[in-house]
């Protein structure tokens, strides 16, 4: 499954623009991508408004984002913390998709085929009555 690091802004509207990044994730999750948003995440224990917590959380989610094989980029202006993670992601040769609002956010179907590395199927043999097994 590709994971894809949802980049969008936080500063100003905090819970508004968290609001707006799980909108992205669940949209990226339809889509058959694994979303991660280090700034959903990392809100629920860290204040942003502090600024040592502010560089913590900025240092793991860069980290995160490593992990990523792809970026997409939301919202209608690049933030400071945005820029970073572009710029990291550009260090890394890492694709940087720009999805500056939601219209047209249905998937596109060749990303949608391509980004299942694995197939979940539906088994009624796997021990577990029905659940669901992996199948490479």
């Amino acid at each position: 499954m590709k994971r894809v690091y949802i980049c969008s802004p936080l500063a100003g509207d905090v819970s508004g623009n968290i609001e707006k990044a799980k909108e992205y994730c669940r949209n990226t999750a339809e889509c058959g991508a694994l979303p991660l948003a280090a700034h959903v995440y990392f809100t629920q224990f860290l204040d942003d408004s502090d600024p040592a917590e502010r560089e913590s959380g900025m240092r793991m989610g860069l980290e995160l984002l490593t992990l990523c094989d792809e970026v997409h980029v939301y919202g209608d202006f690049i933030s400071s913390g945005m820029a970073a993670e572009i710029a990291l992601a550009e260090e890394m040769e890492m694709p940087i998709i720009y999805k500056f609002n939601m219209e047209g956010m249905e998937c596109d179907e060749k990303e949608h085929m391509a980004d299942s590395a694995v197939d979940y199927v539906m088994s009624e043999h796997d021990g577990i009555g029905g659940g669901i097994s992996q199948q490479l």
